[in-house]
Formats: C-alpha cells, structure tokens, sequence
C-alpha cells in the first residue's frame, strides 16, 4: 500500500532506509512521530494529512534534565499528546476504532532542529521531520480518546502563558491523526506495535527556543512538565 502522494512514497522509502542503518547501529525503535499536521503545515508542504517520523530508545530526555542544544540551527519544543499503544494498530484501522488500541494517553515533549528550510515533503521525511529527543509524562493514563481530547492545557515560555481550550485545533482529531500513522507506518519499516509512543502533533505552534528559555506544559489532570534550555 502506498500513500498515493509519490513525494511521500519517496521519502517514507528513505526514511524507511535511514531506519534500517540506526537498526544496524543499535538503535531500538520506540515509536512514531506524527507531523506537520496543522492547517498551515500542510499548506507549506502541500499536504492534505500528516506525516510521521520515527522514535528511538535513545532519543527520551529525562525529567529535569535540560536540553542542550549546542550546535543546533533552529531549536524547537513542541507540546504534544501521546499515544501508548496496547496491541498493533493495523492499516485499514477506523477513526471509530483505533482509541481500542491505545493502552495510555500522556503529555509530553518533542524537540526538534529545523536545520534546512522546511519547502520539500521527501527531503523532510528523509531526515525523520528534523526530530531530536523526545519526553513523555510518567503519569500516563488510561481513558478515553474522547476524555484526552476534551482537556485542555496552559503551555508558558518563562512567564508567557498561552491556554488552550482546543487540544485538537493543530493536530485534528486524534483518532484521525492515529489512522493517519497506522496507514503510513508500515512503508517506514513497520506497523504502529504494541509498547511504541505515538506522537500526535502539537498543540501548540513549534516553540523556537534559545538558551535559558524554560518551556512548561501542563495538562488537565497531569502535574505540569518542564525543560530548561542548556
């Protein structure tokens, strides 16, 4: 099965190739990353739905560690939700359905470095949608698709707060966006299995980040995360 997009056929093909040499390295996968899912990100890119990135083992930062971003171009945190999947997602799943699978729902962080201008689908699939790290609240919990989506958040940079009231307004529904993964996942390397994290998007505008900057996310029923910028 293919995307039916030949841009992101070829870019999943090499992602898909850039997964199999961080295997090869080492690297055990832990999940997915959903992408460029808002409105305006799909207008850069020319999309009509997300595309997904690959997690690894390696990638989490710990709470209170600090993110250091020597050496990064463009340093971003995103705030997102988090899927933690009970039993292998198959392609074909229905938005009616696939909250089934999901074992957990969390906050949590992804941290990305947009290195090169973000203009061609392939070239950003091919490099992973410039993901570097990642972290997911300890206090995942088990509820509904419909309870997660209907919380809402604060995210403040320092002492700039934003309230969201909308955590679907970014991403799109949930249930979407995690067919959406399900479908694209297998010519990436693999299906959605049970244990991975699936990152569904942010809730909020990539935060462009500099050193000092504390970033502090938190979600309705969850204690509040921090990152502090190294």
């Amino acid at each position: 099965m293919t995307s039916g997009d030949p841009r992101i056929d070829s870019g999943l093909l090499q992602l898909a190739d850039r997964r199999q040499r961080l295997l090869r390295a080492g690297l055990k996968q832990s999940g997915w990353k959903v992408g460029f899912g808002s409105a305006s990100g799909m207008a850069l890119l020319g999309l009509d739905a997300p595309i997904i990135g690959i997690l690894g083992e390696f990638e989490p930062v710990s709470a209170g560690a600090e993110l250091d971003v020597a050496g990064w171009v463009g340093p971003v945190v995103e705030c997102e939700i988090a899927a933690i999947v009970g039993r292998d997602i198959p392609p074909g799943v229905t938005a009616a359905d696939v909250g089934e699978f999901v074992e957990a729902w969390a906050p949590a962080f992804e941290f990305a470095d947009i290195d090169i201008p973000p203009s061609d689908v392939t070239t950003v699939l091919a490099g992973n949608i410039f993901h570097r790290g990642y972290r997911v609240s300890e206090q995942a919990q088990a509820c509904s698709l419909a309870d997660i989506a209907s919380r809402r958040a604060t995210v403040a940079v320092d002492d700039v707060v934003s309230y969201v009231d909308d955590l679907t307004a970014l991403t799109g529904g949930l249930a979407s966006v995690l067919v959406r993964a399900a479908t694209l996942a297998p010519q990436a390397g693999r299906l959605i299995e049970r244990g991975d994290v699936v990152l569904l998007g942010s809730i909020v505008p990539p935060i462009a980040v500099s050193t000092g900057d504390t970033v502090t996310y938190a979600l309705d029923g969850f204690s509040a995360m921090h990152v502090r910028v190294a």
